[in-house]
C-alpha cells in the first residue's frame, strides 16, 4: 500500500467523448471539454506525495485530446507511476500514433463482446475499429489489454472473448456492468449467467475489479478468510482509490459521481483524510444484509456503486452479486 492508503487513482482528463454509449456511467459526450492543463502536474505532485502508485488515464475519451494527450500524461509517467490508458481505441493509427502513446505502462481497449454486440452498443463497424486498434498497438510494442464489461448481451460470450484475445496478443479483464447508464438498453446480466462467467474467467486466471468476483475467486478456491471484519480487499472506492474529474471534482470511484471533494478548495490528501461517504466506504461493519453478514465480505464487500444505483443508499447490499446462491452452499 501507499503512504496514506491511497493506491490509484483515476483521472479523468477530459469530459468530452467521441462516443455516445448506452452503458457510459458519466454519460460523455461531444459537449465535454478537457482538463485545465496546468492540473495534471499539480494532480501529479499531490500524488506523488501521497504514495500512490498507479495512475489511470481516462475520460471520456482520452484520445480526443490528439496531439495534446502527452501533456496530460507526461506529468504522471516522469515521476514514475504505473500509468494506464483507457479508451474506446478510435483514432488509433491515425489521429493517433506512436509518440502519442509514450509513457504508458499499457492499453486497454473497451470491446463489448464480439461484433453483433459491439456495433449495437457503440456504433457500426466500432468493433473492426477497435481490434484494428489493438493490432496496431500490438505492432508498435505497446502492451493490451480489453476492458469487456459483462451485461446481458454478453455475458455468454467470455470464452469466445478470450480467443480472440488470444489471437490479438491482448490480456482479458472483466467488469461487471452497474448502471446507471444513459439509456435501459443495456441491462445487467442474471445472476445465474454471471455464476458461470465468473467460472469460466477465474479458470483463465482473468483479472477483474469486480469486487463480487474477487470474492467469487476466494469461494472458488476454498479459502479460509481471517476472523473479523477488517478489509482485505474487494471494493477499493474511498479505500485504494479516487477519482478526478476534468472539473476537477474527487469522486470515491468513477461510478458514483457524488463528488467527495473539489481540488480547487482542498489538496487531494486533505479530501482522503475523510468525510461523510469516505468514512462510510470504510466501515463494512455498516452493510446492510446480505453483505453484512457475508463472510466473504472481508474481501469483497459488494459493488458500492452497484447498491447506490439500484437502491439510492451507499451501503445497501449489491443486488447484482451472484455469491449469495453460492455462499451458503456447501462445496
Amino acid at each position: 500500500m501507499s503512504h496514506s492508503g491511497l493506491y490509484l487513482l483515476a483521472v479523468e482528463v477530459t469530459s468530452h467523448c467521441n462516443l455516445a454509449c448506452p452503458h457510459c456511467y458519466g454519460a460523455f459526450d461531444r459537449r465535454g471539454s478537457p482538463m485545465p492543463p496546468d492540473w495534471p502536474e499539480r494532480i501529479a505532485a499531490q500524488a506523488e506525495h501521497m504514495g500512490v502508485r498507479v495512475v489511470t488515464i481516462t475520460g471520456g475519451e482520452p484520445l480526443t485530446l490528439g496531439e495534446r494527450l502527452p501533456e496530460y500524461v507526461r506529468p504522471f509517467a516522469s515521476r514514475g507511476f504505473r500509468t494506464f490508458l483507457t479508451t474506446n481505441g478510435v483514432g488509433i493509427g491515425s489521429a493517433i500514433l506512436r509518440q502519442h502513446l509514450e509513457g504508458f505502462a499499457a492499453v486497454q481497449v473497451s470491446l463489448d463482446g464480439l461484433r453483433p454486440v459491439h456495433d449495437r452498443i457503440r456504433g457500426r463497424g466500432r468493433f473492426d475499429e477497435a481490434v484494428a486498434s489493438l493490432q496496431r498497438l500490438r505492432e508498435w510494442g505497446i502492451e493490451t489489454a480489453v476492458m469487456m464489461t459483462l451485461h446481458r448481451d454478453n455475458v455468454r460470450d467470455v470464452e469466445r472473448m478470450l480467443d480472440l484475445c488470444a489471437e490479438l496478443g491482448a490480456r482479458l479483464s472483466l467488469e461487471r456492468y452497474s448502471g446507471p447508464g444513459r439509456s435501459d438498453t443495456v441491462q445487467p446480466a442474471q445472476h445465474d449467467e454471471l455464476l458461470r462467467a465468473f467460472e469460466v474467467a477465474h479458470g483463465h486466471c482473468l483479472g477483474s475489479f469486480d469486487p463480487c468476483y474477487t470474492a467469487f475467486g476466494a469461494w472458488y478456491r476454498g479459502a479460509t478468510l481471517a476472523a473479523g471484519r477488517s478489509i482485505q480487499g474487494g471494493c477499493s472506492a474511498g479505500i485504494a482509490a479516487l477519482g478526478v474529474t476534468a472539473d476537477l471534482q474527487v469522486l470515491s470511484c468513477v461510478r458514483i459521481r457524488t463528488p467527495v471533494g473539489d481540488l480547487r478548495r482542498s489538496t487531494l490528501e486533505e479530501i482522503w483524510s475523510g468525510g461523510p461517504i469516505l468514512d462510510r466506504l470504510r466501515r463494512r461493519d455498516l452493510l446492510e444484509e446480505p453483505c453484512g453478514s457475508c463472510s466473504l465480505s472481508p474481501v469483497c464487500g459488494g459493488c458500492r456503486a452497484e447498491a447506490l444505483h439500484a437502491t439510492g443508499r451507499l451501503m445497501a447490499a449489491d443486488p447484482g452479486c451472484p455469491v449469495p446462491f453460492i455462499a451458503r452452499a456447501p462445496r
